[in-house]
């Protein structure tokens, strides 16, 4: 009789123990809410087809680098990469599939600079439901349609919006603002809004790695979720990371420059020019 009150007793802890783990898993961040859900707002889009596709060689990238980029990415526990050149989709890998929604702190800063950009003012912290709410409507026909990205969506937790961590998003829609807003192809945003939002977003800390971008012109934004957004306005080249793993991601610029160096339509170096010596040799 006692072995069966331990062996109960010990079921009990095991059950209660496991539907702690549920509660956690059920309700953490990771999990999207669908479209149209009580539980969040929606940013209708369009299509889906918010940035034009082109192979790697139409637009001045060597395939190999860019698969020496994605194997990297996987390497780190990545959920996405996206790479843009020139306003075309290079490459967009990621782990869930192509339509799977992804989120972290720095794409929902993104998706509000985007709007900011467009003239849209995000509501303030602890809006109403009704005012985020017009704030996702005006952003979705400003915006969202125009770039013809998939529905976006915004979590809700006692209809609170949860702006600052939790917009939901596709990669493709992602790379695809970040293209609007350095500038490299449909201009559906202000040029001088994008470039102060492109400013104000830059931390100003260099990327951590071994080989550091130095002089070369780059903006990096940053989250503490493993997202990293790369900005090469000269290149016209714009690279996303979603949801590394940060203890793998130790080297932030290594990524970016094993696509930089698969660059193939680099302007060789000018030739020196010749010296008095060498245009009168001796006699």
């Amino acid at each position: 009789m006692r072995r069966a009150r331990i062996l109960v007793g010990l079921l009990l802890v095991v059950a209660g123990a496991g539907g702690l783990v549920w509660w956690r898993v059920a309700s953490r961040d990771d999990v999207a809410p669908q479209p149209g859900a009580a539980n969040a707002l929606t940013i209708a889009g369009g299509t889906g087809a918010s940035l034009p596709p082109a192979a790697p060689e139409e637009q001045g990238l060597d395939a190999a680098a860019l698969a020496t980029a994605t194997s990297t990415a996987r390497g780190l526990g990545a959920s996405a990469l996206g790479i843009a050149r020139r306003g075309h989709a290079v490459l967009l890998w990621s782990a869930s599939g192509d339509d799977a929604l992804v989120r972290s702190a720095l794409l929902a800063r993104l998706l509000v600079a985007a709007g900011e950009a467009s003239g849209t003012t995000p509501p303030a912290p602890g809006a109403a439901p009704g005012e985020v709410q017009a704030w996702t409507s005006r952003l979705s026909v400003e915006l969202w349609r125009p770039l013809d990205a998939r529905d976006a969506v915004v979590p809700l937790d006692a209809g609170v919006p949860r702006l600052a961590c939790c917009v939901w998003l596709r990669a493709r829609d992602a790379l695809a603002l970040a293209v609007e807003l350095l500038g490299g192809r449909r201009h559906l945003l202000d040029a001088s809004a994008s470039a102060n939002a492109l400013k104000a977003m830059d931390d100003g800390i260099p990327a951590r790695g071994a080989e550091p971008f130095g002089a070369r012109p780059a903006r990096l934004w940053r989250d503490a979720e493993g997202t990293r957004l790369y900005f090469f306005p000269v290149q016209d080249l714009v690279i996303l990371l979603v949801r590394a793993d940060e203890e793998r991601l130790a080297d932030e610029a290594l990524i970016a420059h094993q696509v930089l160096r698969g660059i193939l339509d680099l302007q060789a170096a000018p030739e020196p020019a010749p010296t008095p010596r060498e245009l009168v040799p001796a006699h």
